[in-house]
């Protein structure tokens, strides 16, 4: 290993679900880097034991081009990013998400303790099944007409 590191995980909905399935973690590494460097930061950093490290490398895209005299002349790109998928081994995981995963369960216990609240009596689940039957009978016809989706002939 040339010099260190720096990782930097990336949190993105995808690296999340990889991290919570597989136990692979996504981090933006420097151009420079190789697989083997990449092991052993993230060995040496996090006291995890890597499995297999795998390498994506994306280009920088055009962002700006003027024309100028009637040809184009590029002005700017983005910035070129290299990824690598780093999966632990059996039993090893990283704390990257820990406060993602936290808030989730708190938001799941929030919305079941509110169900159970608003959760209604039978006597009004009788009053309400009583309100759906009397407005099904007095519900209107279904609209016909290209503008519904139907044709006139009522095929689809």
């Amino acid at each position: 290993m040339k010099s260190v590191l720096t990782l930097q995980p990336r949190m993105s909905e995808k690296s999340y679900g990889l991290s919570e399935t597989i136990d692979t973690y996504v981090f933006e590494v420097p151009n420079h880097a190789n697989k083997q460097d990449i092991e052993q930061a993230v060995a040496k950093q996090y006291g995890v034991k890597v499995q297999k490290v795998t390498i994506a490398k994306t280009a920088g895209k055009k962002r700006r081009v003027v024309k100028r005299g009637g040809r184009s002349v590029q002005r700017g790109f983005s910035a070129p990013v290299k990824k690598a998928y780093v999966r632990l081994g059996e039993g090893d995981k990283l704390p990257i998400f820990a406060s993602v995963a936290k808030d989730d369960d708190e938001k799941a216990e929030k919305a079941s303790g509110k169900a159970e609240k608003t959760a209604p009596t039978t006597d009004a689940k009788k009053i309400t099944d009583a309100k759906d039957s009397t407005s099904q009978a007095t519900a209107k016809p279904e609209k016909r007409g290209r503008r519904f989706g139907l044709n006139i002939r009522g095929n689809r």
